[in-house]
Formats: structure tokens, sequence, C-alpha cells
């Protein structure tokens, strides 16, 4: 009989799958959806034991996985929010507070004045994705530019919290901005963020360098088809999609 335990690692929950038969993904349901947890390219499908450490998984309620066969359950309670690198999970940090956070939403639609008509032509539309700041309070300036330079070297963060429900949410870095807090004895790290749907793409190596790629591609025209871009092999993506 296929088996599942699912037992909490600091901010990750960890997963050990023993299967009987041929298992495709693990499925995670939380507060937050439903979805597959994201493993490293070529990890499914298989039928051999294997441990992963999913790091997405919700803080402060129930979080349910399930295989073919079997059910686990698991429930973090980390005290502090974390800023989690998706695709570099070995890179994530807690932050020590969130002190401050705006969210705007557009609107799609557009509002035409027309000559001589006192009301508008109204084309509807639907809400953009949240945009805005969230300010991370740090101890010192060291830890703000350590906060700083993973989510630069990340691409994608996801920000997963137990005070707000549904705040949780994934978002590409528009700018930062450090600088000391009102007392002057710590720093507040403020992020520019636009918030982006859950990326497809799998984990990628914490260490991937040219040296990696040699001794995993017989050629150049071997790496040239398996990714899109330059962008995506410096990741190791070879979805094409981030």
């Amino acid at each position: 009989m296929t088996t599942l335990t699912a037992t909490p690692a600091g901010a990750a929950v960890s997963l050990t799958l023993v299967p009987t038969a041929s298992i495709a993904s693990i499925s995670r349901s939380d507060a937050n959806g439903t979805t597959t947890v994201r493993v490293p390219a070529g990890t499914f499908p298989r039928s051999t034991p294997v441990t992963l450490l999913d790091w997405e998984a919700e803080i402060g309620s129930t979080v349910t996985y399930t295989v073919t066969g079997a059910v686990a359950y698991a429930t973090l309670t980390s005290d502090t929010p974390w800023l989690v690198a998706p695709l570099r999970p070995a890179m994530s940090q807690a932050v020590d507070m969130i002190v401050d956070y705006g969210a705007a939403r557009a609107s799609l639609g557009t509002v035409h004045q027309v000559t001589d008509r006192p009301d508008p032509l109204v084309a509807l539309g639907r809400l953009t994705t949240r945009t805005g700041t969230l300010a991370a309070w740090v101890t010192d300036y060291a830890a703000g530019r350590s906060l700083e330079n993973m989510i630069d070297r990340s691409g994608i963060v996801f920000l997963k919290q137990s005070q707000h429900a549904g705040q949780d949410m994934y978002f590409t870095v528009t700018g930062t901005d450090i600088k000391r807090d009102g007392d002057g004895d710590a720093w507040i790290l403020t992020i520019g963020y636009q918030e982006i749907s859950r990326p497809a793409s799998p984990i990628n190596e914490a260490v991937w360098t040219f040296g990696n790629v040699s001794t995993s591609f017989a050629s150049f025209a071997n790496v040239t088809s398996n990714y899109a871009d330059f962008e995506g092999l410096s990741l190791n993506d070879q979805t094409g999609v981030i």
C-alpha cells in the first residue's frame, strides 16, 4: 500500500512518499487553494520512495496532501512571516515583522466621455492583481541587505503568513528601499511588488554552474534545444515559463 507522511520542518513540510505503483504528483490543499507540490524536474512519475520539502504550504491551518491511495496532514506554526523563493527554496528567509502593507487593484475597464452626453459609455473590465508595497522590519542593515539579495536572486517571491487570511501571494519585485526605522534602532526594507499567478516552473538546483551544464549536455546544440533563452539556462528552467 502506498504511504505518504507529512511532518512540519520549520517553515516547510517534509513529505515522505513510499509508493507501490507509479505516482504522477503530490497534491496539496490549503486555504490558498489546491495545486501540485512543486518539485525538481524529473521527480515524477516515480514508483520508488522519495523525501521532499514543500516550502509553499500555508502557515497556521491544516494542509492536506494526497496521492493515489494515501492522504497526509500537517500544520505549520511559524510565528513569523516568510518570504519564500519558490524556484530556489533553499534561499527562503523569515521576516521579523511586516510593519506596513498596501494593495491597490486597478480596473481594466474603460470609461469613455462622449461629447454632449452627460453620462459616460463604459467598457467593463476586471480588476488587476494586487500591486503596492510591503515593509519588512529587520534588526540591522546587514539583515536588510541579505533579504534584499534573496529577493534579487529569486526572481519570484511567495509571501506566506498566518495573521491575515488571504494575504499570501506570489509576486515579482518592482523595487526596494532600505532605511532606518523611526526610532533609529532597526531598519525597514520597503518592497514594491506586483502580484502574479503561481509560477509553473520546477524547483531549480541550488547550485547551477557552467560545470553542471557541461556534464548535463553532450553538446551546445542540446543546451539550446532545452532552454527558451539564456535566462532560462541561468535558472535551469526548461519549461520556458517562469
